[in-house]
């Protein structure tokens, strides 16, 4: 019996997981795209360029078995969209292109092998005064 409530608990504890982790991220490399009306991020969900704040990188120490760092998208009236490390050459181009975008930064952040933030891009009227 208690054999049975173990495996009971590890597949609720696997669904959990592949819940949270996995089906966001199937759902990036399925539709993950970026184009002139901003990234498209599931089948009819997209971040407008218009709508965009900031764009930072979230570094990790995790090491070399896990995502090193996420591309973090904060948009206007919604939660934000962390791209993992493989997939974050989809979108960069495009991201590069945003005025004042700081490659800097971008190049610090994924040179990082600590656990930091650091911001890349923010939108002129979200700037701190």
């Amino acid at each position: 019996m208690m054999w049975v409530a173990l495996l009971g608990t590890v597949i609720v504890l696997g669904t959990i997981g592949w819940l949270t982790f996995i089906a966001p991220t199937r759902r990036l490399v399925r539709y993950l795209h970026a184009d002139e009306a901003g990234i498209k991020v599931g089948s009819s969900d997209i971040i407008r360029w218009t709508d965009l704040r900031e764009v930072k990188v979230e570094t990790t120490a995790a090491g070399p078995w896990s995502d090193d760092f996420f591309l973090v998208l904060v948009a206007e009236g919604r939660r934000s969209i962390r791209i993992p490390d493989p997939l974050v050459p989809i979108v960069l181009p495009s991201v590069q292109r945003l005025p004042n975008f700081d490659n800097d930064a971008f190049i610090r952040a994924v040179g990082s092998a600590q656990k930091a933030t650091f911001r890349c891009w923010i939108h002129e009227s979200s700037s701190d005064p």
